[in-house]
């Protein structure tokens, strides 16, 4: 099969995946990126992990989902804080792992692991703070920034294949040129306009400001993650999505462009 269509394909059950997982229910959209979460986390393993140690592995799971999962129910149940006092026991048996099983590096072997929990989670507690921006759970702004993020992808995608020429950053992605960085940043500008009015939530120069920052950094975290694949000598995180490679080629851009949304909405919205 052609692999445009493969690729089109794929897309197409990420968006239907997500926009419902979102809409449908609260605990739908838990599960599914926590499963996510998982999955960016083993990506993410095989980029900056020579040898691969199950029990760190794990420990950096139960941090890095356990933060997401933990901060969802404190805002949808109001369980107490408390409880996210437990993920402190997690920074610290990564240690007690590499003191128990030797490694050749062990403070490199931890620093490793915690950082994959850390660049996962972070994001994805950004997400929880969208969805709960007004106290309820409330489907809008957490579908606007993927609304956003993906317009994006798709403006610079067309206008970089059809007229781009300068490299944007030739050393760590020949493909990607300014043309196609400015024709994702114009379309999603304007689609943030079109946001602002459907979903009443913030100021029209706030959406704005948020399709511009969005834009941008959605384009940084692309960039670093292929800086991470070109370190392991590798094209693709992974092969879990035909015609995408893996979750993490898919979700690089929303890694470092989520925080920086909901930190705005946190700030100046309603």
């Amino acid at each position: 099969m052609n692999n445009f269509i493969v690729r089109s394909l794929t897309g197409a059950f990420i968006v239907l995946a997500v926009v419902g997982s979102i809409l449908i229910h609260p605990y739908l959209f838990l599960s599914l990126f926590a499963l996510f979460a998982i999955l960016l986390m083993r990506e993410l393993e095989g980029l900056l992990c020579e040898k691969r140690n199950l029990l760190l592995f794990i420990n950096s799971v139960l941090l890095g989902t356990g933060m997401f999962v933990l901060s969802f129910l404190y805002f949808h149940n109001n369980i107490p804080a408390k409880w996210n006092l437990l993920l402190m026991l997690f920074i610290f048996t990564p240690f007690l792992i590499v003191l128990f099983n030797p490694t050749k590096n062990p403070f490199h072997a931890v620093a490793n692991y915690l950082l994959i929990a850390i660049y996962i989670s972070l994001p994805l507690f950004s997400l929880n703070i969208l969805a709960f921006a007004e106290g309820d759970y409330n489907p809008l702004l957490l579908l606007s920034f993927f609304i956003l993020l993906w317009v994006n992808d798709t403006g610079a995608y067309i206008v970089g294949v059809n007229f781009g020429k300068k490299r944007l950053f030739e050393r760590i992605s020949p493909k990607k040129s300014w043309e196609g960085f400015w024709g994702g940043l114009t379309l999603t500008i304007a689609t943030s306009y079109l946001l602002f009015l459907w979903v009443h939530e913030g100021s029209l120069v706030l959406w704005l400001i948020t399709g511009f920052v969005i834009s941008v950094f959605a384009t940084l975290g692309d960039l670093v993650e292929s800086m991470l694949k070109r370190s392991a000598n590798t094209k693709d995180s992974g092969t879990i999505l035909p015609g995408h490679g893996g979750v993490l080629d898919r979700f690089d851009g929303a890694l470092f462009a989520a925080p920086v949304m909901s930190l705005l909405f946190y700030l100046f919205g309603n």
